[in-house]
């Protein structure tokens, strides 16, 4: 919906109203979340009208919460990022050295379960072997990764 680099909202009311209702069929997660809220914050009433409708059809689905800790959505937001930021590792050192802080463990699985460049994952798997987490790796063990990820987690493992 609000897709336009110039933040102007994209297509018609028609097409936002929608794009808003087709969130009904969706998983409850960040996602289904952001879309309602862009709903919510449309100059239209009837987009506003539809966001609502949307939402409360979800809460009477009683679909499962979500986690919305700050840790979860700097996850979340993390490989938005231009790759020369290196703003996805910045992220990831800060939830493994605050591992403490809410939604961060579930954070650091999800963003190695992900799907990262490999020069990301290579950072990451560094980052835990440093901070002397190497438990988190363990759970890659049995996942089907490229043949460059595999090795990464293989030499990182035989350490």
């Amino acid at each position: 919906m609000y897709d336009r680099s110039d933040g102007l909202l994209r297509g018609s009311r028609q097409e936002r109203i929608q794009e808003v209702l087709d969130l009904r069929k969706s998983d409850w997660d960040f996602d289904t979340l952001l879309g309602i809220i862009q709903g919510m914050l449309d100059h239209a009433e009837d987009v506003r009208l539809a966001a609502m409708e949307t939402l409360l059809e979800i809460a009477e689905q009683q679909k499962a919460t979500m986690n919305l800790a700050p840790a979860s959505v700097a996850e979340y937001f993390m490989f938005t990022f231009n790759a020369c930021t290196k703003t996805a590792q910045k992220v990831f050192r800060f939830l493994v050295e605050n591992s403490d802080v809410l939604g961060a463990r579930e954070a650091i699985e999800r963003a190695l379960l992900s799907d990262v460049r490999n020069e990301d994952f290579e950072k990451f798997v560094g980052i835990l072997l440093e901070a002397g987490e190497s438990e988190y790796l363990k759970i890659l063990e049995d996942r089907k990764m490229s043949k460059t990820k595999s090795k990464i987690l293989r030499d990182a493992l035989h350490r």
